[in-house]
Order: structure tokens, then C-alpha cells, then sequence
């Protein structure tokens, strides 16, 4: 069973499939950030595409590959370079989260 996984794995590689590799996982992204060589923030770019299948102009977030997220229950826990603004930019507030601390 194991085998037939991995060789499935493979089809969907050889085929084009946005397949994330072990420890990555896909993630509705709407932002990126671009930053300079000192790291500060150049720019803001939508991420934003149109809706297919749809013949409305809906814009929608586009599914990227990014480091494997945590799962989000409480408390403050930012995601590696991907995740609400909030967390990602160190602005969210301590004081509203019940989470542990540390």
C-alpha cells in the first residue's frame, strides 16, 4: 500500500500537480511581502487571481506551497513565513489571547 502511495505521489508530480513535499503544505495566500536586502518592507503584492470556472471578475486568494503550518487552537503562534498579518508582522494583541504563554 505504501508503495502504491508513493508511485501515486509520483504521477501527481510528473503531471504538473502542485503536490507539497514533506513538511510544506498548500495555503490560501491573498499578500506577499517584498523586502528589501536590509529586510524592511518594499512592497505589497496581490496575490489575488481570478475565480476559475466563473465568468464573474471575482477575485480570490491563490493556493501556494509554504512551510507546513500549525494548527491554530489559542494563544499567539505565528506560522513561518506565512500567516495573518497580525501574527506575521508581530502586531497581534498579547492581552485578547488565552493561550500558554511562552
Amino acid at each position: 500500500m505504501i508503495r502504491s502511495l508513493c508511485d501515486y505521489y509520483d504521477a501527481l508530480v510528473a503531471r504538473g500537480e502542485d503536490i507539497p513535499l514533506k513538511g510544506y503544505s498548500s495555503a490560501s495566500v491573498t499578500f506577499a511581502l517584498v523586502l528589501s536586502e536590509n529586510g524592511s518592507i518594499q512592497d505589497v503584492v496581490s496575490l489575488m487571481t481570478s475565480s476559475s470556472g466563473s465568468t464573474s471578475k471575482k477575485q480570490v486568494s491563490r493556493n501556494v506551497i509554504v512551510p507546513l503550518q500549525n494548527k491554530k487552537t489559542s494563544g499567539i503562534m505565528a506560522n513561518f513565513l506565512c500567516d495573518a498579518p497580525d501574527y506575521f508582522l508581530g502586531l497581534a494583541n498579547p492581552a485578547k489571547y488565552t493561550g500558554p504563554k511562552g
